[in-house]
């Protein structure tokens, strides 16, 4: 026996590969004098974890090993157990009560299980597709499938289905039948024993009712009505948690049949369990190859009683002492194990399945106490195939004869024979055992072994049924009717009946992936892959078949959902020529026309759909008209490419670089969308770098420019800087500097499909249908189209071809097309900020706001109010004036549609609010609402509502979508172009006291900007870099500010003009309405108009008069809130003081209680 002081020492593996070290050095060390010490120190070698609890100091393994090996030689056996005591004493100390610098072995709190809860009974297919609702009925071949989805029951083929599972929350069945029947395939069931014969035992459950089990299949019978049973499973993840010292993920899941696996190392779960002072455990684990787990009785794994594998051994452990169980053989995958636990002595013994005691350890210090289970997988795969805890009533088993059918009863007896035939209502059977026949009670029978070491594996390719308290049966469906099964298993005489009330899962044999092209449905929770059907066999046109469908379907009006085709159908046939113009309305449609006019509320048109020939303004959210911007470009047969450097190749259909060079063309971008297909050579490291919206055909630093990488099979984007400006340093003229790389791309045959798209401001980069990266656009009004395709080809050392691509070095660009995503493509690059700059209500316009932005082709905006359209000109006002503009200068009109007066951004108008039921959408962006009626010669017919009766080609179809359209079409229909009123503020404010948000800007470099001017001119500060700059933010409409105005006029008109410039920064008026101002008061000072305000609130203007002195370099020197007699005096002071060198400018405030200051003067305190 191994000495106890030394086996405290024994440290719990924290990985596998420790506890193999530990056993090679076991190995190692066996030959030497002690054997038995040795072997113990050899254990304890795992001191090397005890720096971690603040004893010793750490040390490599084979260093240590070596001291142990030599200390062993050099000193006397007693010696060494003492200073296992002492460590051992240290040792249990800090884990009883560790301090703050030791407290790293805290007592584990189970979580729940990070698992997805089953909500509604929910089917699913072998794809991973689910739909939730309820089963009206099954047959072997398929299943009638009911969802609040769909307006008629589908039926699917069982062959296409993977699971039906139902609600979590339900509650299972109570366990009310006495034994537990397990299979010799795995399957389970619970019933009473009510008869026997040669070639069958007859069973009664509440759940099936009678049923008949061939005796040869079956392989053990257990009672489980026992008042002593405490635990009984796994019935899945019920019950079962995850330890608060697992970090991790939870990666157990739970098999069809309720048992529990993980191919995750260094993962646990619990379950917490009573345990009784006494308590019986049964235990069965199995893993592909030799088991790795520790399977521990309470919350703390590394210091309760537990067992564990160590390599191929199995030890058992308490606190820091330990003892072997056995030795795996290394083609052991199933570990079957008894334990019997006894608190009092504070002893567990270990028995085999066959009886055989392996061993037993006892701590005399006391267990753990036991709480519940903790199973961890160490590495591989590892599974949980049964558990059962029952109280124990002290005997010990006695070895058994493994292979013979026996009995045993309640009272511990065993005994070796064959369960008898005997009829219903028989209370006593006689059993022939070895030596004489014994008459037992059916209500003493405590465990049948009817066919002892038969066990097979599950054959998981059967469906099979799995109820929440255990019972699982596996076989085929024969009905499913009227909330009632039928199962016809390879074990029974006829079906097994059950109710569906319990029932967890049903599973069926299929992991299949979903069929290639495909389409797809989404809805609200999940989504389905199927085929969208559209023809005119019912009464509904639109429906839909699911994978393995036997019938389609129409959707219910609940929710919203949208389907999308895989397959591109015929493309929808658009005479450009007839019609050249896309209208936009108010419900997410884009619609191809012809505008005719615009006049009295409404729009004259003509649209390929319908016959309509007018539309109410008030369904109109924008029209975008005939312009350079609607031009598609394909291949390379425009005449404006030209050699930019290098020698590329050019043809109609490709351009090939097999050297570094460059070709371009200065007018290509006329739309919002570049597509092209990229190939590479396999044996390079090379770059393609596409310049967008550049000037001409020079390297241009306001142009954007994305930059392809490719190195063998990967493919990559980078943003990259144009450096050089002139074209002939093109090839070297690029530099990524700090741009981030994206996600990269494999492609084997070295060849990509590239998309750039430009979106709000971005040009999103998509590579074989993947967007890497989205890059901002430099150039605001994109008056330049030029497009530049610039290799970098690096040197080549090997020559080879790979996949179906031949091309060994270089890249080609082939399949190239420019055009618009939809319409013009004028409004993709107006960047955010812009766009809601326009769309901002100034306060003197709230009682008469602009109706209408204009939108250029180079991305320019102007808004007022729309006049008129005719066919040759657009008529708009703007700040008072009448311009008329070719149609050709205008991309697109946009109709705002302000709010009223006290609502947020609802649009005054009726369309807004009545979503359409179905909307239709087909290529090149365009889409239409309407409610489809019929199939006629494949054209689908039905009612729009601003359209009237319509007509569309059925195979031109891309997307279906029910609900809310608009949010579907955020981007392409202009939805988000809706007005706001700019806040209501406070201006008129009391003299400041120095402090606030405005004064902490003092000290600090003003950022330039540029404002229209009221003379017609354009006033940027930094045209006054040399001078002192007095800003005075003001409104006609403030009396503080009428009052300051000539007084700041005045107090700056003495200086020189050269050193000193006064500027009245207009704060949200028209130009109209200033001028008559000042005409009025006779003033004539340099006006700068901020229609937005968005210059004020750069220097954080909270009130008016505001006035900020800046010194030459733009440096901000005073802040100034509000007027009082003097003001223009003490600012001209201050300007002479900067001027001569005597200023000291004043240090910034910033204490809350200046901040509490600056409130209250806003508040008028």
């Amino acid at each position: 026996m191994m000495n106890a002081s030394l086996q405290k020492l024994a440290l719990p593996c924290a990985t596998a590969d420790q506890a193999s070290l530990l056993f090679k050095t076991q190995q190692q060390l066996r030959p030497k004098r002690h054997p038995a010490l040795l072997r113990s120190l050899c254990a304890i070698g795992l001191v090397l974890a005890l720096p971690a609890l603040g004893l010793g100091q750490p040390a490599d393994k084979p260093a240590a090993a070596a001291k142990t090996e030599a200390a062993v030689e050099a000193a006397e056996v007693a010696e060494v157990e003492a200073a296992a005591e002492a460590v051992a004493n240290q040792v249990e100390a800090l884990l009883k009560k560790p301090d703050k610098k030791n407290a790293g072995i805290p007592l584990p709190v189970p979580v729940s299980l990070g698992t997805p809860v089953i909500q509604k009974t929910t089917l699913f297919w072998g794809s991973g597709d689910s739909l939730t609702g309820k089963i009206l009925s099954a047959d072997p071949e398929a299943i009638t499938w009911d969802s609040e989805l769909f307006v008629d029951p589908l039926k699917i083929e069982i062959s296409a289905l993977s699971a039906v599972r139902f609600p979590d929350h339900q509650e299972a069945s109570p366990l009310r039948e006495p034994f537990r029947i397990s299979m010799s395939n795995g399957d389970v069931l619970f019933g009473k024993m009510i008869s026997a014969t040669e070639e069958s035992i007859q069973f009664h459950s509440n759940r099936h009712g009678e049923f008949s089990l061939h005796r040869n299949k079956i392989e053990s019978i257990k009672r489980v009505d026992t008042p002593d049973l405490i635990y009984l499973g796994p019935r899945g993840l019920e019950g079962w948690e995850k330890p608060q010292n697992s970090d991790e993920q939870n990666a157990w899941r739970a098999l069809s049949n309720g048992h529990l696996t993980t191919s995750s190392p260094d993962r646990g779960i619990y379950h917490q369990i009573d345990f009784p002072e006494k308590a019986e455990i049964e235990l069965i684990i199995e893993s592909s190859k030799l088991p790795h787990f520790i399977f521990a009785l309470g919350q703390n794994r590394t210091s309760c009683v537990r067992v564990e594998s160590w390599a191929e051994v199995l030890v058992v452990l308490s606190r820091f002492q330990f003892q072997e169980v056995s030795t795996l053989e290394s083609k052991t995958t199933r570990v079957h194990l008894n334990l019997f636990l006894d608190q009092a002595n504070n002893r567990l013994s270990i028995y085999s399945n066959s009886g055989d005691k392996l061993t037993e350890i006892v701590d005399k210090r006391g267990f753990f106490q036991p709480t519940g289970i903790q199973l961890w997988n160490r590495e591989g795969d590892l599974t949980l195939n049964y558990l059962r805890v029952d109280r124990w009533n002290g005997e010990l088993p006695k070895p058994l004869k493994i292979g013979q059918s026996r009995v045993q009863t309640t009272d511990g007896k065993v005994i070796y024979g064959t369960l008898p035939n005997f009829s219903s209502g028989t209370d006593v059977i006689k059993i022939r055992g070895e030596s004489e026949e014994h008459e037992i009670k059916i209500s003493n029978l405590s465990n049948i072994i009817v066919n002892d070491g038969s066990t097979a594996e599950l054959k998981l390719s059967a469906t099979n049924v799995a109820w929440k308290e255990g019972g699982f049966l596996s076989g085929e469906i024969k009905s499913i009717h009227e909330d009632r099964i039928e199962i016809q298993t390879p074990y029974a005489d006829g079906t097994i009946a059950s109710t569906l009330s319990g029932i967890q899962r049903i599973s069926f044999p299929n992991n299949a992936e979903p069929p290639q092209n495909s389409d797809q449905l989404f809805f609200e929770g999940g989504s389905l892959h199927g085929e969208l059907v559209i023809d005119g066999e019912t009464e509904d046109p639109i429906r839909w078949t699911p994978v393995g469908g036997l019938n389609a379907s129409a959707l219910s009006a609940k929710g919203e959902a949208r389907f999308v085709r895989s397959k591109k159908g015929q493309e929808l046939s658009i005479n450009t020529d007839q019609y050249p113009d896309v209208l936009y309305l108010l419900n997410g449609d884009v619609i191809p026309c012809s505008l005719k006019s615009v006049m009295e509320e409404k729009l004259l048109l003509s649209v390929p759909f319908s016959e309509v020939k007018e539309i109410p303004m008030s369904h109109v959210k924008a029209v975008e008209l005939t312009s350079a911007g609607s031009v598609k470009h394909a291949n390379f047969t425009n005449q404006g490419w030209k050699r930019v450097t290098g020698r590329p190749n050019l043809t109609d259909t490709s351009l090939t670089f097999r050297t570094s060079g460059a070709f371009g063309n200065p007018s290509i971008m006329t739309g919002d969308l570049v597509k092209f297909k990229v190939n590479w050579g396999s044996q390079q490291y090379s770059q393609l770098i596409v310049q967008l919206f550049g000037k001409n055909l020079n390297i241009d630093p306001e142009a954007t420019s994305v930059a392809i990488h490719v190195n063998g099979d990967k493919i990559w984007v980078e943003e990259h800087e144009a450096i050089a400006q002139n074209a002939r340093m093109l090839g070297r003229g690029f530099n990524p500097g700090d741009s981030k790389k994206s996600e990269t791309v494999t492609s084997p045959e070295g060849t990509a499909e590239v998309t750039l798209a430009v979106r709000e401001g971005q040009i999103h980069v998509v590579i074989n249908g993947t967007q890497l990266k989205s890059i901002k656009l430099k150039n605001r009004r994109l008056k330049s189209r030029s497009l530049i395709f610039q290799a970098n080809i690096t040197s080549v050392t090997r020559n080879l071809s790979y996949g179906k691509n031949p091309l060994t070095r270089g890249i080609v660009v082939e399949n190239f097309e420019v055009r618009n995503h939809d319409g013009a493509s004028a409004k993709q690059f107006i960047l955010e900020e812009t766009r809601d700059r326009t769309l901002l209500i100034p306060r003197f316009r709230r009682d008469n706001p602009s109706t209408h932005v204009l939108l250029a082709p180079n991305g320019d905006v102007l808004r007022g109010k729309l006049l008129n359209i005719t066919e040759q000109q657009v008529r708009f006002e703007s700040q008072l004036e009448d311009f008329g503009f070719d149609r050709e200068r205008v991309a697109a009109v946009i109709w705002l549609h302000p709010p009223k007066q006290g609502e947020d951004e609802k649009p005054d108008t009726k369309i807004a609010e009545v979503h359409p039921e179905i909307q239709l959408r087909f290529g090149r962006g365009f889409s239409l609402s309407m409610d489809p009626q019929k199939v006629v010669d494949n054209q689908l017919i039905g009612t729009a509502q601003s359209l009237g009766e319509c007509s569309i080609p059925a195979g031109s179809i891309q997307e279906v979508n029910l609900g809310d359209a608009t949010s579907v079409s955020e981007i392409v229909s202009y939805s988000r172009w809706i007005p706001k009123f700019a806040a209501e503020p406070d201006w008129e404010l009391p003299e400041s006291d120095g402090s606030g948000p405005a004064h902490q800007l003092v000290g600090t470099t003003a950022e330039d900007f540029e404002l229209a001017g009221l003379d017609g001119k354009t006033f940027k500060l930094s045209d006054h870099n040399e001078k002192v700059i007095v800003l005075d933010f003001w409104a006609s409409w403030c009396g503080p500010c009428v009052a300051a105005l000539p007084d700041y006029i005045e107090s700056t008109s003495g200086f020189d003009p050269e050193k000193v410039i006064f500027v009245a920064v207009n704060l949200q008026e028209s130009p109209q309405v200033v001028r008559k101002f000042l005409d009025e008061k006779g003033l004539s000072p340099q006006v700068a108009m901020d229609e937005s305000g968005a210059i004020g609130n750069r220097f954080r203007v909270s009130g008016i008069p505001h006035t900020v002195v800046l010194s030459p370099g733009k440096t901000i020197e005073q802040v100034h809130i509000g007027y009082r007699q003097n003001a223009g005096q003490n600012l001209r002071q201050t300007i002479e003081k900067i001027l001569d060198g005597t200023w000291e400018r004043a240090a910034p405030t910033s204490t809350k209680e200046d901040e509490k200051k600056d409130e209250d003067t806003a508040d008028g305190k």
